[in-house]
C-alpha cells in the first residue's frame, strides 16, 4: 500500500513535504490529516546528509524543535547536512 501511495501522491519527494489534492482518496486524506502530528514526533536519520536540510528539517537530537538554535546567517551557503560532514563526522 505504501508503494502505491508514494507512486501516486509523492513520487519524487518526501511524505512530509507533499500536498493533498482535492480529489485524493479517503485514505490519503486521512493520512494527511494526521501528518503534522506524525511529523512532530519524527526525527530525520542523517545517513550521508544529502536529503536533510540544515535549516528546515528536524535532525538535531537534544534541541527542542530539532533544528539549529540560530537563524541562518545571510552569507551561509550550506544548505544540506552533507555540507557539514567531513571525514564521515
Amino acid at each position: 500500500m505504501s508503494k502505491v501511495l508514494k507512486a501516486k501522491y509523492y513520487p519524487n519527494g518526501f511524505i512530509f513535504k507533499c500536498k493533498c489534492p482535492q480529489n485524493a482518496s479517503w485514505i490519503w486524506q486521512s493520512l494527511m490529516g494526521v501528518k503534522q502530528h506524525v511529523e512532530d514526533g519524527t526525527w530525520r536519520k542523517i545517513g550521508n546528509g544529502l536529503s536533510t536540510g540544515i535549516w528546515e528539517d528536524k535532525w538535531i537530537v537534544g534541541n527542542r524543535d530539532g533544528r539549529p538554535s540560530i537563524h541562518k546567517p545571510p552569507e551561509c551557503k550550506e544548505q544540506k547536512v552533507q555540507d557539514l560532514i567531513t571525514q564521515k563526522r
